[in-house]
């Protein structure tokens, strides 16, 4: 009976020892940690994440820096941030430089491929007299975006004077939300007209 025992005793003891030096567990747990190569030049940073993109006084976009407005793309974009999502894939934004920042919102699957890519700005700012815009893009922390440019107009006179009876005060805006997927769905483009 002892002997029995003993041989039932070391069986399990062998199997239980077998399984905590599973390799393939550990190998699992290692690739998941890695950071792949294309994310290593985005800064990492958690949501909500907010970026009001018009350079001057309402300028805000904390996590850019120098190195990256160097080390721009073919398509005429820099690198921002990345940020842990909602499912099994990576998601990073990228900044269009033109007279604001435009933001992009780029999602790829673990072995890299993109999912989904779509702008998640207005761009219709810019510099023009008698207009003032101020850009803005907002992914909050339950993955929904809203992204709007906030616009003041008024027609010139022929001294670049506005004319005050042609004010309007007005935003455009999208809203959206990134799925677990990696799918980015927006809205189409809304109008809506602030009161004075």
């Amino acid at each position: 009976m002892t002997k029995t025992f003993t041989y039932l005793l070391l069986f399990i003891s062998t199997i239980i020892f077998s399984s905590c030096n599973n390799n393939s567990a550990d190998n699992i747990s290692d690739k998941q940690i890695q950071t792949p190569d294309f994310l290593k030049k985005y800064t990492q940073t958690s949501l909500p994440i907010t970026m009001k993109g018009c350079f001057g006084n309402s300028f805000k976009l904390p996590l850019i820096n120098s190195d990256s407005l160097q080390s721009d793309n073919e398509d005429g974009t820099v690198p921002y941030c990345t940020f842990k999502t909602n499912g099994d894939y990576y998601a990073v934004i990228r900044l269009g430089l033109s007279d604001c920042a435009l933001p992009y919102l780029i999602t790829y699957d673990k072995d890299g491929k993109i999912i989904d890519q779509k702008s998640i700005g207005i761009g219709l700012c810019g510099a023009s007299p008698g207009f003032r815009c101020e850009e803005f893009s907002e992914i909050k922390s339950d993955f929904s975006i809203y992204a709007s440019d906030t616009i003041a107009e008024a027609e010139i006179d022929s001294l670049g004077q506005e004319i005050k009876s042609t004010f309007q005060n007005y935003v455009i805006y999208i809203k959206g939300r990134l799925l677990s997927t990696g799918k980015i769905e927006l809205t189409d483009t809304l109008r809506q007209t602030i009161k004075k």
